[in-house]
Order: C-alpha cells, then sequence, then structure tokens
C-alpha cells in the first residue's frame, strides 16, 4: 500500500512539474478524468484549464525511462492513416493532436456518429537495444469534438516494455537490388481487384491504406541511430458481419437427429466505455517461438449506454435496412435453404450443414505493419484484424441492434473453420479450446462442461453469453477462435498465406473476449439456445474458458457450439475449457 502512495504521489509530481514548465494549469488536483490499465500500459486523462489536446508517452523498462520510437496511426470509419514517426532519446514523446490530418480525421467521425462512438489512436512504442527490440501496442480512446474543439485534454500513455516479448531484428536479404523475400511466404496475401468481390461472406471494399508511410520518417527518427519502427505495408478492408455468437450441425444431424434448433431469450447491454477490439499477431518468420499475441482495443468505444435487440436486416452500402424485431430464430431442415420472417419469429430451413450467427455489421480491415530499421525492412510482422466502424444505422437512440445470419458454406464462420482445419491437419495446430458437453443416449460430457437443462424428454436448453470488459480483457481461447474468421479470407488461392502465423496463433480478427465479469465497462449479449432431439447427437463448445479475480470465479458459458450426430467436433474427447 506504502508503495502504491509513493508511486501515486510521484506520477502526481512529475505531471505538475511539466505543467508548470510548459505555463498550462489544471483545473483541479492531477486526478484522472479517465483511467485504463492494462498489462503493458496505463493511460490517463486530464483536463487542464488552457492548452490544447495532447498525447504524452513514456517509455519505461524495469522502472526505469528508456529511449522510444512512437509509430501513430488513426482512422477514419474506412481508412487507416500515418499520423507520424516520434522519437523520444530521455523517454518521453510529446505529440500534439490539432494537426490537419488529425483534425480530418475527427471530422470524419463527428460527421457519421456525432456524439456516438469514440475511435482510438493506435500507437506502436518501440525500445531497441542493439538488434533487439520491445514494442507495446497501444490503443487510445479519444473523443473527436476534443480534436475539433482543441479542448485541452492531456493523454498520458506509460508503457512498460519490459512486460512484452523482444523481437530479434535482421533486416531481409537482398540479391543485387531486388528484395527476395517473395518466395518465402513471409509477406501477407494481398487481395487484387478494385473491390467488389465476395469471401466468406465479406465485401472486399479495397485498400484502407488512408496515406504510405510519411515521407518525413528521417526528420524525425534519427537515421544514423539503430532505432526501429513500424510501417503500414497492407490494409484491405472489408464489410461484413462481426459475429457475437454462433450454433453450428452437421448435415447427418440435421437431418437424421435433430428435429429442430431454437435461438431466443436475447438480451444484451453495452455500457458506455465498453467497445469493440482487434487482435494482432506479432511474428518473427526466422524464430516462430518469438511470436506475440496482442490485444488491441478498444478500437471503437460506445460513448452512451445501450440494450441490445435483435433485428432482421437487409445490408447496403454499408448501411442496414431494419426489416423487423427477432424475439425467436428456428433452424430445421427442408429440402432447399430459405428464410422466412413471421411476425418475430425467423425460420431458416436448410438442407444441409451450417451456422447460424448474431452479430453486429461493419468495416474491418485485415492490415500489416512491418518493422524497419535504418530505412530498410526486417523480418517482424504485426498482422491482424481491427474493426473500424459500425454501421450508423445500428444505433437508434438507447437501442443498439444485433442481425442474425446463415452460413451454409459460404459465409463467415465457415470462413473461420476452414483456416482453423487448415491449420489442424497441415500443422497439427488447433488454436481454439474445446469443451464436449452433452451427448446423447450416453451423456459423456467433461466435468467442467456448462450443465443443459432438459426442457423436455427430448429438448435441452443451453445459455450462451458474451461478455467484454473494457480495458482489461485477455487475448484467451475465444480470440483464437474468432481469430480465424477473416483467416479463411486468404486462404482462397493463397495458402502460404498460414505461414506468416505457422505454429502459432492465427492473425487475429477483433472480437469479444471474455474476461472479468466484474469490470462496471461492459459489453454483454446473451441467448438461450434449445435443440429438440430425435436421434443421438453432440454438443462442442468453443472459446470456453474460466475467469477469475478477487471477487471469485466464474465459467462463462462459451460463444460457440456445434452440433454433430456421431461424435464430437474432430472425433476427439477435448475437456479444454
Amino acid at each position: 500500500m506504502l508503495l502504491i502512495m509513493v508511486l501515486v504521489f510521484s506520477i502526481a509530481a512529475v505531471l505538475l512539474t511539466m505543467l508548470i514548465v510548459s505555463g498550462q494549469q489544471l483545473k483541479v488536483s492531477p486526478k484522472p478524468m479517465i483511467v485504463i490499465n492494462r498489462t503493458d500500459y496505463q493511460i490517463d486523462y486530464y483536463e487542464l484549464s488552457t492548452g490544447e489536446p495532447t498525447l504524452v508517452f513514456r517509455g519505461m523498462y524495469d522502472g526505469s525511462p528508456v529511449p522510444i520510437t512512437v509509430s501513430l496511426f488513426a482512422f477514419t470509419p474506412g481508412k487507416i492513416y500515418v499520423v507520424g514517426y516520434y522519437y523520444g532519446s530521455n523517454g518521453v514523446v510529446t505529440v500534439n493532436l490539432t494537426g490537419s490530418l488529425v483534425m480530418h480525421i475527427a471530422n470524419k467521425w463527428l460527421g457519421r456518429y456525432g456524439d456516438l462512438l469514440w475511435p482510438s489512436l493506435i500507437a506502436f512504442v518501440t525500445y531497441t537495444v542493439g538488434n533487439k527490440s520491445w514494442t507495446v501496442i497501444t490503443a487510445i480512446p479519444y473523443d473527436p469534438s476534443w480534436i475539433t474543439s482543441r479542448r485541452p485534454i492531456y493523454i498520458s500513455i506509460t508503457t512498460h516494455l519490459d512486460k512484452v516479448k523482444p523481437a530479434i531484428l535482421r533486416p531481409i536479404m537482398h540479391a543485387g537490388s531486388n528484395v527476395t523475400n517473395s518466395g518465402s511466404g513471409i509477406e501477407p496475401t494481398v487481395i487484387t481487384g478494385g473491390g467488389g468481390q465476395s469471401y466468406f461472406g465479406y465485401l472486399y471494399v479495397g485498400s484502407c491504406l488512408g496515406n504510405s508511410e510519411v515521407n518525413n520518417v528521417a526528420n524525425q527518427i534519427p537515421t544514423d541511430a539503430a532505432l526501429a519502427y513500424w510501417v503500414p505495408v497492407q490494409c484491405d478492408e472489408l464489410e461484413g458481419p462481426i459475429p457475437i455468437m454462433f450454433i453450428g450441425w452437421s448435415q447427418d444431424a440435421i437431418q437424421n437427429s435433430i428435429s429442430y434448433i431454437s435461438i431466443g431469450d436475447f438480451a444484451g447491454t453495452a455500457q458506455k466505455g465498453s467497445g469493440l477490439y482487434g487482435v494482432v499477431n506479432a511474428t518473427d518468420l526466422l524464430s516462430p517461438q518469438l511470436y506475440s499475441v496482442y490485444l488491441v482495443g478498444p478500437t471503437i468505444t460506445f460513448n452512451n449506454n445501450y440494450n441490445m435487440y435483435v433485428y432482421y436486416g437487409s445490408f447496403v452500402g454499408g448501411y442496414v435496412n431494419n426489416e423487423g424485431n427477432v424475439y425467436d430464430i428456428y433452424v430445421k431442415y427442408g429440402s432447399s435453404t430459405s428464410s422466412t420472417l413471421s411476425g418475430t419469429v425467423l425460420t431458416y430451413t436448410v438442407p444441409g450443414q451450417g451456422f447460424v450467427y448474431l452479430g453486429l455489421y461493419g468495416n474491418i480491415s485485415y492490415v500489416s505493419y512491418e518493422e524497419y530499421q535504418l530505412g530498410q525492412p526486417m523480418y517482424e510482422w504485426a498482422n491482424g484484424t481491427l474493426p473500424l466502424s459500425i454501421s450508423p444505422s445500428e444505433i437508434s437512440g438507447n437501442d443498439l441492434f444485433i442481425y442474425p445470419g446463415l452460413d451454409t458454406g459460404n459465409g463467415p464462420i465457415t470462413g473461420m473453420f476452414t483456416a482453423i482445419l487448415y491449420s489442424y491437419y497441415d500443422y497439427g495446430q488447433l488454436p481454439i479450446s474445446l469443451l464436449d458437453g452433452y451427448s446423447y443416449p450416453t451423456n459423456k460430457q467433461c466435468s467442467n462442461a456448462p450443465s443443459a437443462a432438459q426442457a423436455d424428454s427430448n429438448q435441452i436448453t443451453y445459455t450462451l453469453t458474451s461478455i467484454t470488459n473494457t480495458y482489461s480483457p485477455n487475448p484467451i481461447g475465444w480470440a483464437y477462435l474468432a481469430g480465424s474468421l477473416v483467416a479463411g479470407i486468404f486462404l482462397v488461392g493463397a495458402p502460404a498465406w498460414l505461414s506468416i502465423t505457422a505454429g502459432s496463433a492465427l492473425t487475429i480478427i477483433g472480437m469479444f473476449i471474455p474476461t472479468n465479469l466484474f469490470n462496471s465497462n461492459q459489453f454483454a449479449f446473451q441467448a438461450s439456445v434449445t435443440i429438440a432431439y430425435t436421434g443421438p447427437f453432440y454438443v462442442t463448445f468453443l472459446g470456453t474458458q474460466q475467469v477469475s479475480n478477487g471477487q471469485g470465479s466464474q465459467t462463462l458459458y462459451p460463444m460457440g457450439i456445434i452440433i454433430n450426430e456421431t461424435n464430437y467436433y474432430l472425433g476427439v474427447y477435448s475437456c479444454q475449457g
């Protein structure tokens, strides 16, 4: 307790000293109005009486300041921009947020969403020693109106670089004047074409690079120092669903064993301060054991409290047309695929295997950053997927709309499992958590599996819940599962893409990560799933984990289930919850 008090007063003293030197005064004592505390960084927001919106980065290693570079990026609802590259020899970098580019981006957000959502700045804070670098990837939520009104908001970002794994810096080998890495598989797959193609339920919009590497890197980072920084070399914008949960079934199960599957009792809340997350996989191709999975977010933060409702919708040009409230969803066997909305009941008929999923709709980016040193690309990549925006029509008053979707072989959940199975069968890696549940006629479920309620003589019911706690989530089981959602897109004609992450987690899509249940800022969605059966079946849960903190622990119900007729998923018995 004494140590905590000393640290608090030390930080306050440093802050006051800086403000006095700069001529700025606090309105009140230095108590932050917002605090975001992560294992590898902390962000403190202060409001001053004078000044302009400002970022101050601090690099710490084992409690001492170290020289840092900051690679700073911002995004509009559809583009990612390089804001600048900065160097702090004393471990401190200050960035004023009133430049024309940041002002343009803030106006884009205000024009589309008003005060409904906050975007984030993404910063790679890097410490370099010889041929090693340590990078903390931070997401810094901000109110765009702070920028446009030049409100005196002081944002302090303290990074703990000793909390992340180091990267080994080795330049890509050259032959003459040509880079020879084209056949090595380390470059991420590029989607070609000007947009309009569809991949597993996602519409390829085009490149989401708002600008290229800024030309004045040399002016901001000393060229005679071997300092590492990060450059976005590819960004593909995709429009489509951001699933929260799903239910899948095999062809034999829906034809022979399951009379219907129903999904209902929907409930959910997006509290002010909660948001959407992305995950980036940083990979060293020459030392795959050095890979690291970083949770990046929130990339989008809700600025109000919202109640969630399920609606049937059609999607046109990034907007959703709400066509009716849905209280119950039924899946039944039929000779052809169809969907019918009757009142508040949505019925899907399917002739074979498939998935029903529920989620948001918006724009996401598959983005690849490459680490540079002395102007040369290294073997270090940070590949991932970040939610850029959701459709403005998903919010009405205090309501946030969630949409169902059917995937019978060409949708986002199929894409996810395409990548998962590719990794499993080709590399023997299963980067997800499996937990086997109820089976009939003999129940062989894992002891730690969620219990099914016997709704009727031939019916069981589960409750699926998704909970994200703002500012303290962990990339546990579900992140690895969700990470394959977009990965499947890049398997189409380009399996070499997986060599980026072979032996590690797949590149991750932004998703809702279950974690500490007791945080006050939550994005939570719940539904009950009833399975009516006439024959044998097996239930497998995917992405389950147990979370705990000082107030206790609780097993979360998983976000995805698969129902098979003859065995558990992949034919293996697994209790990895």
